[in-house]
């Protein structure tokens, strides 16, 4: 997430669902191998398209239930 945010730098990430994430949102996602802190690119009926700031490629699309949350 460079620039935004730095290696081993702490996030503060507030509890949200599916429905409060907006497009240019950080946000926190469960994904099969952890967790996953990336920027809404685009919010779809019922998932999330991710990308870190720094990627040049999406993310897979992520379903609603697995939003933890969004940065501060």
């Amino acid at each position: 997430m460079l620039p935004t945010i730095r290696p081993n730098a702490e996030v503060r990430i507030r509890r949200a669902g599916f429905e409060e994430v907006a497009v240019g949102d950080v946000v926190l996602v469960r994904v099969p191998d952890g967790v996953r802190l990336h920027r809404v690119v685009e919010k779809r009926i019922d998932s999330l398209v991710t990308r870190g700031d720094n990627h040049r490629h999406c993310d897979p699309p992520t379903e609603a239930e697995r939003v933890l949350g969004v940065m501060e």
